[in-house]
């Protein structure tokens, strides 16, 4: 059975493009090679991710990342067992919202403005973490990601 796991956390340090570019890489072939597939959002120092796999491997991860001093304020949204995968065929799919939202490109899920993706938000309402996931994830039916 497929287990999935979604969570979120605050960066410890400021990540640029070239250390979300750098994460990316080594996480798409750390993930490949375990069987997790899966998507991360980054928003303003904010990570959401969806993982998707093995129960034991997803957890093994998960586990890894809450440890991970880059990350702060890990959050355990959900964790489920799962029939099929959300995010089959993508090692990590991803989308910068930050980019998104001063680039011009399309943010049309995430009105920075509007609010702020808070422990509270998320605690209250976590079904939001997912629905935001699948639907960068879905974005025009175009594949996110390797």
């Amino acid at each position: 059975m497929l287990y999935s796991l979604v969570y979120t956390s605050r960066q410890n340090r400021p990540f640029d493009a070239a250390d979300l570019q750098s994460l990316l890489q080594s996480s798409r072939l750390a993930n490949s090679q375990t069987g997790i597939t899966g998507m991360l959002l980054y928003w303003q120092g904010t990570f959401v991710q969806a993982l998707e796999g093995e129960r034991k491997q997803v957890c093994r991860l998960a586990d890894a990342i809450s440890q991970d001093r880059r990350h702060g304020a890990f959050f355990i949204c959900s964790r489920h067992e799962i029939a099929v995968r959300q995010f089959a065929g993508w090692s990590m799919g991803f989308r910068d919202l930050d980019v998104a939202a001063t680039s011009g490109g399309r943010n049309d899920y995430v009105e920075p403005d509007d609010w702020t993706l808070s422990r509270e938000l998320i605690e209250g309402n976590p079904s939001l973490v997912k629905k935001l996931l699948l639907q960068f994830g879905s974005l025009q039916g175009q594949p996110v990601g390797a």
